[in-house]
């Protein structure tokens, strides 16, 4: 009797709009020193290297308890926060566990108009987070991804190792792309669903209501002991490229209406898009969430660059 043979897995196919993390890419982070890899990390965990230590940033010198850990080296802080223990780690212990929360609901599908076109939201936030997995891989601590859409959150794994990094990949493509946000809600599934990050990272256009954003600001500062708010906007958000009378349409809502945008306009909807900006910046601060800008027209690897630079960990 022939042996049955194993099926074939056929891994879902990139998304329009190119590959999530290109050769090109990936040969880059892999050339990065462990200063350089260690730099990305604490930029987007808005901490400052120090020794190296465990892993060179300072959430990372922890790890969860387990039972006949000396109960002395329990910090009791951050117990009173996460309702877990952690104990603190001798140097070379600690492995950092990040959480990649990737919004993907309708208004991420959008691109805008550029020349070259740009990617949509959802891919560009894919892109992040597929370079920063691939960062924390390489740097042997673990990833873990979430797609959070209509109020719930689907969790993969945690992963770790280089050699997992296209497992990453293939959970990422096979993200199904939801309609409506609620994002305090999905945040909060993420949290009670999985374990306690050391770093969560929330990648978003955040398009929703100040209630929905202030909720989910607290659940990501409660998942972790380090947050981040990435913020995906397309340029054409900030300041559309053509004036006159334009057909405007909701993404989750399918709600449509004309403006009639001047060029005074366009520049008055720049302004409110700045402000705005700067009050989310302002709220993810007051939340001890760190905030960093990822522009569709930006790449994705200088996002991360963009964002140690920003902490004062690399020069420009």
């Amino acid at each position: 009797m022939a042996a049955a043979s194993a099926p074939v897995v056929t891994p879902p196919p990139d998304p329009p709009g190119g590959p999530l993390l290109d050769g090109d890419a990936l040969r880059q982070l892999e050339r990065l020193g462990l200063v350089q890899l260690d730099a990305v990390v604490s930029g987007f965990a808005g901490t400052h290297t120090g020794p190296r230590g465990a892993s060179g940033i300072e959430f990372a010198d922890y790890r969860r308890y387990t039972p006949g850990d000396d109960l002395r080296r329990i910090d009791w802080s951050v117990y009173a926060r996460l309702r877990e223990a952690f104990v603190r780690t001798a140097p070379g212990e600690a492995r950092t566990g990040i959480a990649l929360l990737v919004d993907v609901s309708a208004s991420m599908d959008w691109a805008g108009d550029g020349d070259p076109p740009l990617p949509t939201k959802l891919l560009h936030a894919q892109r992040v987070a597929a370079m920063l997995a691939a960062v924390a891989l390489l740097r042997a601590d673990t990833a873990r991804l979430a797609a959070l859409s209509d109020g719930a959150a689907r969790s993969g794994p945690d992963v770790s190792g280089p050699a997992l990094v296209g497992q990453v990949l293939d959970a990422m493509r096979a993200q199904e792309p939801g309609r409506t946000t609620g994002l305090a809600a999905a945040v909060r599934a993420q949290r009670l669903a999985d374990r306690p990050a050391d770093l969560a990272v929330l990648l978003t256009d955040a398009l929703v209501d100040d209630g929905d954003l202030e909720g989910a600001l607290e659940e990501l500062a409660a998942s972790a002991r380090r947050a981040t708010l990435v913020h995906v906007w397309a340029p054409r958000e900030r300041r559309p490229a053509v004036t006159g009378a334009v057909e405007l349409v909701d993404a989750e809502t399918g709600e449509r209406r004309v403006v009639d945008v001047s060029e005074e306009e366009a520049v008055r909807q720049a302004a409110r898009f700045d402000a705005r900006a700067a009050e989310l910046r302002e709220r993810c601060r007051a939340r001890g969430v760190t905030y960093v800008p990822a522009p569709t027209d930006v790449p994705a690897l200088e996002v991360l660059f963009g964002a140690a630079r920003t902490a004062g960990l690399v020069g420009d």
